[in-house]
């Protein structure tokens, strides 16, 4: 019988030391005489606590799971967390000639020191790293208590998608930063503080000018009121021309140029967003040419412009945050709440021909989805959510300018 010396690896997968000591299978198998380079990239599709456990087939497979060019730990016990990722990253390899493509952590503060994910981070760009996800559990830790990242990971130009989330970007000038490959990059929780915070997200989003997926959530930009409109005008030529997909929400300060996002396809935006963004750019707007998905939160007097500015839009999803409303209010006053919807001088272009499908969450009046029905020639479906009931029974009734369009709605 031939005992194997307990490794770091096997405490990843959790392995009983009787399992680990058995007899070794020592007769050959197909899968086995492939290429160790055939191997490694078939187990990089596993997860890396699965790889690590094919290490019990036999002696040869014990370190196959080390030519995986794809890493991740989510799902570990936080009593090994660190110990499970130096296992794997500590590597006899040399770090020049190691190459890891994709690297995810999740994990909470409470089993991660900064200095072993200083390590990580420094490690991974040197075995140029293209797609990094590291994940922060906020509820571990306080608001203001978001641990730091090294200046490393700004320095990487293979890097393809970044994901971060609940981070303080702090110490950083992103004026000398460049991601040439860039084409994904989320961000959430992220604080860039003041004085320059807003500043320098701006230049990092200028720094990327093949990006085609943003997602900025529940991110703190430092910036003083009064410097709002400077910073604008001073992005104000800002364009990330390969955007495809934003999303941009729950900012309490945003001043990204509109005309920044103008080549999305599919574009969802927060409400202060999108008003603080109409408040400093011209009247009329830019016109968002590409755009076929609009996805718009507590923003309903904006609607009529938005459609104006977006002629070949498909899909249209309208949210508004009303749980007070139905919670709190009379009946009466549901039932009469007051309109503040205007009609647009002339209908919107996408209205005519484009528009396919329409959902409206939580809205009190009735003018707006009138308006939609009316005026939408092409719409397939439109689900509407209303929460007073003789509202409801009026939308019902409503005359559709599609003969095929099937309506839903719903309280």
């Amino acid at each position: 019988m031939h005992r194997r010396v307990i490794s770091e690896a096997d405490k990843i997968c959790g392995w009983p030391e009787k399992v680990l000591c058995r007899e070794e299978i020592s007769k050959p198998d197909k899968i086995s005489d492939l290429p160790e380079e055939v191997l490694g990239r078939i187990l990089s599709f596993l997860t890396t606590k699965k790889a690590v456990s094919t290490g019990i087939l036999s002696k040869r497979w014990i370190n196959l799971w080390k030519l995986c060019d794809s890493i991740d730990f989510i799902g570990i016990e936080a009593d090994s967390f660190e110990d499970s990722v130096n296992s794997v990253l500590d590597s006899p390899d040399a770090v020049g000639s190691r190459f890891i493509k994709d690297f995810s952590l999740d994990c909470t503060p409470t089993c991660l020191h900064v200095h072993n994910l200083f390590k990580w981070i420094n490690f991974l760009v040197q075995c140029k790293i293209q797609n990094l996800l590291i994940h922060i559990d906020l509820d571990e830790i306080g608001y203001h208590l978001r641990p730091k990242l090294p200046s490393s990971i700004f320095a990487s130009k293979t890097l393809v998608r970044l994901e971060l989330w609940w981070f303080c970007l702090e110490g950083f000038a992103f004026s000398s930063v460049g991601f040439p490959s860039l084409k994904i990059l989320h961000l959430r929780g992220i604080i860039f503080p003041e004085p320059q915070g807003a500043r320098e997200f701006l230049l990092l989003l200028s720094a990327s000018p093949i990006l085609e997926d943003l997602e900025v959530c529940y991110v703190l930009l430092g910036c003083m009121e009064e410097e709002e409109s400077v910073i604008f005008q001073e992005f104000r030529s800002l364009r990330l021309p390969k955007l495809t997909t934003a999303t941009i929400s729950y900012s309490p300060w945003s001043c990204i140029p509109l005309e920044a996002l103008t080549s999305s396809k599919s574009l969802c935006l927060g409400y202060l967003l999108s008003h603080q963004a109409y408040k400093v750019n011209q009247p009329q707007g830019p016109i968002f040419h590409n755009l076929t998905s609009l996805e718009l939160h507590n923003s309903w007097e904006l609607v009529g412009k938005v459609l104006h500015q977006c002629p070949k839009l498909q899909n249209l999803k309208l949210y508004e945050d009303c749980h007070g409303i139905r919670e709190g209010m009379k009946r009466e006053f549901l039932e009469d709440y007051p309109e503040s919807w205007v009609d647009p001088e002339c209908v919107p272009q996408c209205l005519l021909s484009q528009l396919r499908s329409c959902t409206i969450e939580s809205i009190l009046f009735l003018m707006l989805p009138t308006y939609i029905l009316k005026n939408a020639r092409i719409l397939q479906s439109m689900k509407i959510e209303i929460p007073c009931k003789i509202k409801q029974r009026r939308m019902s009734l409503c005359p559709k300018a599609s003969p095929t369009c099937e309506l839903i709605v719903y309280g």
